[in-house]
């Protein structure tokens, strides 16, 4: 089973998808609400892929991930970009390169998200 960890402070989006992708079969899923609290939980699930939402509080998606990328630990971890009020133009902004990720837009369809999951870990 694959691991996917969930990072978005909007529990009934976590409890949607995680239940699921947990459906599914092939996937073990965590979710973490808080991004600060994001690398306890990825050091401890140690996951396959990460779903990311970008607006968060206090630490947006797009600051976490330039801060994945840059730890040795967290660097080779693919995630996805799963968010509802943000464009390619904000993500640059952010300093990120919005064409190296895939950007969901929520709601997300499940069939969909799947697809993008095996192809980003497989």
């Amino acid at each position: 089973m694959k691991k996917v960890l969930i990072i978005d402070d909007e529990k009934d989006f976590c409890f949607f998808v995680k239940k699921g992708l947990e459906k599914v079969g092939k996937f073990s899923v965590a979710v973490c609400s808080n991004a600060k609290e994001s690398f306890k939980e990825i050091t401890r699930f140690q996951p396959d892929l990460i779903l990311l939402d970008i607006l968060m509080p206090e630490i947006n998606g797009s600051q976490l991930a330039i801060e994945l990328k840059k730890n040795k630990e967290t660097q080779n971890i693919p995630f996805i970009f799963v968010t509802a009020l943000i464009s390619y133009d904000e993500i640059e902004k952010a300093g990120l390169n919005p064409h190296d990720h895939k950007i969901l837009t929520k709601p997300v369809r499940l069939s969909e998200l799947v697809t993008v999951i095996n192809s980003a870990i497989s």
